[in-house]
């Protein structure tokens, strides 16, 4: 069967015949996968110019270097076929976050959503925007100026700040403010920002007039230090904490019941009950700590080496591989 990217006829002479079938594997493989030589090129950091020379036979050097890259690129994209993916459950964290999402759809007022780090706060978000039409999330970086809060709102919703000659420009803070205003404005949209509380104040300030003057609901989601950062009466951001109409308390984590739900998600009915309290005694409450560490190597040292999922086999994760030690009782 022939390759859909075609085998060259002719190698350049310094390509060994252990290069030729890397580069025959390697294109293949791509192929099959359905991806690009662009998309080799990404992972890689070499142009898809580069990549196509190397694996069409006509790199005018030795291609080792790059050959062996491709098939590091390879061998990862195979691993991370067969590693534990943990399925989406909407756990007590989620319908506390997917309820703010609503009420300020709904209300175009504030909610203000404050949670420990790694409850699963963000996921929840990401779904509801992804489920939902007309919400545009930002997933602010730290100290982001009102400049770089606007310029990343334009980029979401394709407002265009302003227009000189035949050149877009970025314009200055007050033009993107004025765009984003224009685009939103008398729209069904929900503005989502996460990790809120590493804004700038003055962006905070921008927030609240982009809710007040194109009339559409904002989320502000962070950890802890957000509602400490706003609640105060009389303080800096008086003025968005008078128009919150959804806060709940600080979420601190997950609770049990969430826990023993993504076990079974990522593991099967198969988890007894001693198997769920060893593992909710290193979870500490944390979603991270349980989807992107605990399960997936229960899985890798556990479940893919044909061993049996046991407490003692939760111990041994959690002490050699991961450090962690237990914070409620097993």
């Amino acid at each position: 069967m022939t390759s859909k990217t075609t085998a060259p006829p002719n190698w350049a002479e310094h390509y060994t015949p252990a290069h030729r079938r890397q580069a025959q594997d390697a294109t293949a493989w791509l192929d099959s996968h359905g991806l690009k030589r662009s998309w080799l090129g990404r992972q890689i950091k070499g142009s898809e110019a580069t990549i196509s020379q190397v694996l069409s036979g006509s790199y005018p050097s030795d291609p080792s270097h790059w050959l062996t890259r491709i098939a590091e690129v390879m061998d990862r994209h195979r691993d991370r076929a067969t590693a534990l993916k943990v399925p989406y459950v909407e756990t007590s964290v989620a319908r506390v976050v997917t309820a703010g999402c609503r009420r300020a759809h709904m209300y175009r007022n504030f909610s203000v959503v404050s949670a420990f780090v790694g409850t699963g706060k963000t996921e929840a978000l990401r779904r509801y925007r992804d489920s939902h039409a007309n919400v545009v999330m930002v997933e602010a970086d730290p100290d982001m100026s009102p400049g770089a809060l606007l310029m990343e709102i334009c980029d979401l919703t394709g407002a265009v700040a302003a227009v000189r000659g035949n050149r877009v420009s970025r314009g200055t803070t007050a033009d993107r403010f004025t765009a984003v205003i224009k685009a939103l404005r008398g729209t069904d949209s929900l503005l989502v920002v996460d990790e809120a509380e590493t804004l700038q104040a003055r962006s905070l300030h921008h927030i609240r007039r982009i809710r007040d003057k194109a009339g559409i609901g904002v989320v502000l989601a962070g950890t802890e230090y957000l509602s400490s950062l706003i609640r105060p009466e009389h303080g800096q951001f008086d003025q968005i904490r008078s128009r919150v109409g959804f806060w709940p308390d600080v979420i601190t984590g997950l609770s049990r019941a969430d826990s023993d739900a993504l076990v079974h998600a990522a593991l099967g009915d198969g988890a007894d009950t001693a198997l769920l309290s060893a593992v909710w005694a290193y979870s500490q409450g944390s979603a991270r700590v349980l989807c992107e560490a605990l399960l997936p190597n229960l899985h890798d040292y556990g479940t893919q080496q044909g061993k049996a999922l046991t407490p003692d086999l939760v111990h041994a994760v959690a002490k050699d591989v991961l450090s962690l030690k237990p914070r409620r009782a097993a």
